[in-house]
């Protein structure tokens, strides 16, 4: 489970570089061509036509918007996963103890110093 909320925190943050790096720019500057291409006839708007150009361009850059909540969702699910799962334990035999014999009681694991 902590191997897949890692890959979801991979994931997400490279959709995210992603997007940035590429699609976002792009995407919000062609909306802005399109919307800027689709305005009322003629050299001069009225105030009424500005504001409602402006508000299409809003409402459609919104919605591109909203996308970035994807990744977003998809790091913190594999930053809780990852958090909360627990980690893999060693085998058995890689478990050694620090000093002396294992089976030794605490006086007798500890080193021998000369001085009696």
């Amino acid at each position: 489970m902590r191997l897949l909320g890692i890959v979801l925190l991979i994931v997400g943050f490279l959709w995210i570089a992603w997007d940035v790096a590429s699609g976002f720019v792009m995407d919000s500057y062609l909306t802005w061509v399109w919307q800027s291409q689709h305005l009322p006839p003629g050299d001069t708007l009225t105030r009424n036509q500005a504001s409602g150009a402006m508000r299409e361009l809003s409402l459609a850059l919104k919605d591109r918007h909203r996308v970035v909540l994807i990744p977003a969702w998809l790091m913190l699910a594999g930053g809780l996963i990852a958090a909360w799962s627990r980690r893999s334990q060693k085998p058995e035999s890689f478990r050694q103890p620090m000093f002396g014999n294992p089976s030794a009681g605490p006086a007798d694991s500890l080193p021998r110093s000369g001085i009696t």
